[in-house]
């Protein structure tokens, strides 16, 4: 009930046509999360970032198949590289 208290609930505190989400999709069915007895726990202590297999942030898909969707992978990398030369300076 955060979303009513806050006067969200319009915009956000359910998986809703409309709202916004934030979703992941993880695949435990590898085998370095076998055997699966509590998914949650699963989750948080064995399950690791290449087991994420899709993503949407406020609605939109940005990971679909583990591959990045609406990104430009070379102008991300080339802001961290200026980020770096930066922090490198101070």
């Amino acid at each position: 009930n955060a979303a009513r208290a806050m006067g969200l609930e319009d915009k956000v505190g359910s998986i809703e046509v409309g709202k916004q989400a934030d979703l992941a999709a993880v695949r435990l069915s590898d085998l370095e999360t076998q055997p699966l007895f509590h998914v949650a726990s699963q989750l948080v202590y064995a399950t690791g970032r290449h087991q994420v297999t899709d993503v949407w942030i406020a609605g939109r898909r940005k990971l679909a198949g583990r591959q990045l969707v609406d990104m430009d992978v070379e102008a991300i990398l080339a802001r961290t590289r200026q980020w770096r030369e930066r922090i490198a300076a101070v």
